[in-house]
């Protein structure tokens, strides 16, 4: 499983939808959509935000 599909199966085990955590961490619903895409690499900070 890679980080991308971690990352998503995360936020649907918290019940949160996209947007919800694009709204946390302060970002675009579509920049976030490209993180559990893997369109984009994620960088640290971001990863640490979403932990």
């Amino acid at each position: 499983m890679s980080v991308h599909d971690k990352i998503r199966t995360i936020r649907r085990e918290k019940g949160l939808t996209q947007e919800e955590l694009a709204e946390k961490l302060e970002m675009s619903v579509n920049g976030y959509g490209d993180i559990e895409r893997g369109l984009c690499d994620i960088k640290l900070s971001r990863l640490e935000q979403i932990a």
